[in-house]
């Protein structure tokens, strides 16, 4: 009963943060600048502005809501179900496996938006869209399912083997992390394309489906069935998200296919050498000196073309 009473006053307490922060930051500038506001606002513009973006209100701001609270529920669950040992392995590998991703996911949706208002109005979305799923997808893909292989003798060599259930964790939720990663940009689409209503559709299908699939699992007693039932509809799920207004963007089905197979198909080669080492019992060590190996050989064919990595380089070569 504490551990609930505290994962509940947790999430009350993130919601009441993400909620209260805008209003403070509002009541700040309206204190420095109210004088401005006052002479420089039209009612007359303000109402039809209103009245053309109503669906970002209406529809963004329930679903935002949404996802906050759906990034929540997994540890509340978990803490119900479980004891705060699963749930702080949960944390440990859900938290493991978003920095690499929020890192590389931060710099691409930080402007993806505006530009692919731009890209809109230029007539070349369809083009643009599909870069930056063939980019998101490179990316993640390959990095993802080598870590679901190697994910418990990561944290074996690295934190001890006490934290082995962590790297089983990684092992099950790399499979939703892809999708997750790959559909987070992807998501501010449906502004774009001002299908705001589908947009909160589907953030209501994530929250009831991690509820349902997290209860599953804690009425089966089962904290990996939790997290594998939470993995496999989540991805189900983000893949839908991020395909179906990949789609809407005008993009053919047989273009997605083709990226998609073309990145599996160097994935499983990789991959399938790395779980034949599992299967003849090879030391974590050697694993992961195989891993850093295919993954360094990887990136640097996959970067070597890539202009915003090698206008990088350049500009820190120019530094030094």
């Amino acid at each position: 009963m504490k551990n609930l009473i505290n994962e509940s006053l947790y999430v009350f307490l993130r919601l009441f943060g993400s909620t209260i922060s805008p209003v403070l930051l509002g009541w700040s500038t309206w204190k420095e600048n109210s004088r401005l506001i006052l002479d420089n606002v039209r009612l007359p513009v303000i109402w039809r502005n209103m009245k053309r973006y109503r669906r970002f209100v209406v529809y963004n701001t329930p679903a935002t809501l949404l996802n906050n609270l759906s990034s929540q529920i997994p540890s509340f669950l978990l803490s119900f179900f479980f004891s705060t040992t699963i749930v702080g392995y949960y944390a440990f590998g859900n938290q493991l496996l978003r920095m690499p991703m929020s890192l590389v996911g931060g710099s691409i949706g930080q402007a993806f938006y505006s530009y692919a208002s731009t890209a809109k109005q230029e007539g070349n979305f369809a083009e643009f869209v599909e870069k930056n799923f063939r980019q998101l997808i490179e990316y993640s893909f390959f990095f993802m399912l080598i870590l679901s292989i190697i994910g418990k003798p990561l944290c074996i060599v690295f934190f001890g083997g006490e934290w082995a259930e962590a790297g089983g964790y990684i092992q099950i939720l790399s499979i939703w992390m892809v999708f997750w990663f790959i559909s987070s940009p992807m998501s501010q689409l449906y502004s774009v394309l001002q299908k705001n209503e589908l947009f909160l559709g589907l953030n209501l299908v994530i929250l009831v489906t991690r509820i349902a699939s997290i209860w599953l699992g804690g009425v089966l007693e089962s904290p990996r069935l939790a997290l594998l039932f939470f993995s496999i509809s989540g991805a189900v799920v983000y893949g839908f998200l991020g395909a179906f207004i990949i789609f809407f963007s005008g993009v053919p089905w047989r273009r997605i296919v083709r990226i998609i197979l073309e990145n599996l198909s160097i994935s499983i080669l990789a991959g399938g050498i790395l779980f034949s080492f599992k299967l003849i019992h090879v030391v974590s060590w050697a694993q992961l000196i195989m891993t850093v190996f295919f993954i360094g050989i990887y990136f640097a064919y996959r970067f070597k073309d890539d202009e915003i990595v090698n206008r990088f380089l350049a500009k820190r070569m120019s530094i030094h």
